[in-house]
């Protein structure tokens, strides 16, 4: 199976490729701007046609890289369901998840596959929520990780975007604005309760097209905990350009070069204000590639034809099996309220 990873030179792309190089059925080539080895396939989307015809060329493509325009990328999508390829997408951005949320509704079906959700979050959070039942009508995603470890710049300038894009809940089946960074929550982790800051990620996407859930958000728990109550300040900034541009290069300093080779152990926590699931990985970015790996055997299975949400695709108990297949810690715990 041709595997060709469009961004693969990238923090998150770099990743992916070292977990799908262990499986010698992967037929492997990654996207980028120029010619590295003959392994490297030329992306340049000032010339579209040229580059719509490349990536037909392959089985699969995985997309860890920046979007192209909208236009661009839709275009490439619809091409991919009429040809019969598949396409695996993993965007974190919240908007850029909204518009291809919107974009299922219209797409014509086709012999072709477009996955979207697969990484860490949303992917595995994706996986985690599909396996909790909510009795509520009450559904909240909150996960926690380590701030001082390693990142690439594409999650650095979502880091930044976050703190400057107005936070977004469900509240009584409606969507409301808040600031940034939106009033905490406790949740429980596996080191205790900590709070946790309600800000718009990707994964609210998915929380608010849920069938039955009046209330939702999505929380971000930062370690270490002191950093929680100085997210807060987000909410002084003035959401402009340059202030998303500065935040940006701070968190690439920070997370791209000072501890830019520090894994990132990560925890997801979803609730219903009655009882609390969590899911525990010790390297967050080997998680996010080896769900993605079980997705790749999915194609290889014989993927059904269509567009779907990774946890369309994949269930916990697939991602906890393989996990223990490539000798990566994953635990699921439940806490009472």
């Amino acid at each position: 199976m041709k595997i060709l990873v469009l961004g693969g030179y990238g923090y998150f792309g770099s990743n992916l490729l070292a977990v799908l190089r262990h499986n010698p059925a992967h037929d492997l080539y990654i996207g980028a701007r120029r010619q590295r080895d003959d392994r490297t396939v030329v992306v340049d989307w000032q010339s579209p046609e040229e580059t719509l015809t490349r990536l037909l060329a392959y089985d699969v493509v995985v997309n860890a890289a920046p979007w192209p325009s909208d236009e661009h990328l839709f275009q490439c999508l619809s091409l991919f369901m009429e040809r019969g390829r598949t396409w695996i997408e993993t965007t974190a951005d919240p908007l850029q998840t909204a518009k291809l949320l919107d974009w299922k509704s219209s797409v014509s079906p086709g012999p072709g596959a477009v996955m979207i959700g697969v990484g860490v979050f949303p992917g595995l959070t994706n996986v985690l929520v599909n396996s909790f039942s909510s009795t509520t009508g009450t559904l909240n995603l909150a996960i926690r990780y380590r701030l001082f470890s390693g990142a690439g710049p594409g999650m650095c300038l979502l880091m930044a975007e976050t703190l400057t894009r107005p936070s977004i809940r469900l509240e009584n089946g409606a969507r409301k604005e808040g600031p940034p960074v939106a009033p905490s929550a406790i949740f429980p982790w596996s080191d205790g309760k900590h709070t946790a800051m309600q800000v718009y990620l990707a994964d609210a996407e998915y929380l608010f097209r849920s069938t039955g859930i009046q209330q939702a958000a999505t929380y971000l728990s930062v370690r270490p905990d002191a950093i929680n109550w100085l997210g807060f300040t987000a909410n002084l900034l003035p959401a402009s350009n340059l202030v998303r541009r500065l935040l940006a290069a701070y968190f690439r300093f920070l997370r791209g070069v000072v501890f830019g080779k520090k894994r990132t152990p990560i925890e997801f926590c979803v609730s219903d204000g009655e009882t609390n699931q969590a899911f525990v990985a010790s390297d967050a970015f080997y998680a996010g590639s080896l769900l993605l790996e079980v997705c790749l055997e999915k194609v290889k299975n014989g993927l059904t034809p269509g567009f779907r949400a990774v946890d369309e695709v994949v269930t916990l108990e697939e991602v906890l099996e393989a996990g223990g297949r490539y000798g990566i810690a994953f635990q699921v715990k439940t806490y009472p309220r």
